[in-house]
């Protein structure tokens, strides 16, 4: 009995997890069990079990739309390529009848595969995003010493100060990236 609790127990959080069921809800739930391995914990927990899983089934559309969401997000994120995003099959199926749990498993899947892949990407992005905004620098220093009287007129010593700050950030751009 107790680990078919516990493994009962598993289910209903995840499926609190997937449907947004708030907090006010849950410990409703956790409330009106009396705790032990009673018959009737037994029985509220799959009658808890069996109305999560048939409102799992009544929004199985929107949370497969919610993950498609987060696929292409993730999509963009990681720059996939079209024949990437055309190696997901699952996002092919679009009659909302054939929309099932092995579906949505599949759409969790690439949701983690993606989020994993970004993750390994993220130092790569950072470094790009620091040569993007050393790059952004250079073409702003480059546009202020065109002017020949920069220095000229008061307040020429901050003037100064700031182009030497931005050649300094030039400097420590990396030659490849």
């Amino acid at each position: 009995r107790s680990g078919y609790l516990m493994a009962m127990g598993e289910k209903v959080a995840r499926l609190w997890e997937l449907l947004g069921v708030d907090e006010a809800e849950q410990a409703a739930f956790e409330d009106s069990l009396t705790g032990g391995l009673s018959e009737r914990t037994m029985r509220v927990g799959e009658l808890e079990l069996a109305r999560l899983e048939s409102l799992k089934a009544a929004k199985m559309a929107e949370l497969v739309a919610a993950k498609r969401v987060d696929v292409e997000r993730l999509w963009q994120a990681t720059a996939a390529t079209p024949a990437q995003q055309a190696g997901f099959t699952a996002m092919r199926v679009v009659d909302p009848s054939r929309f099932d749990d092995a579906l949505l498993e599949q759409h969790d899947q690439e949701v983690q595969r993606l989020e994993r892949r970004l993750d390994t990407m993220q130092p790569l992005k950072q470094l790009f995003e620091k040569y993007e905004a050393a790059a952004t620098a250079r073409a702003e220093l480059e546009e202020l010493q065109k002017d020949k009287d920069r220095l000229k007129g008061r307040n020429s010593s901050k003037q100064l100060k700031l182009e030497e700050a931005m050649g300094k950030q030039i400097k420590g751009l990396p030659k490849v990236v």
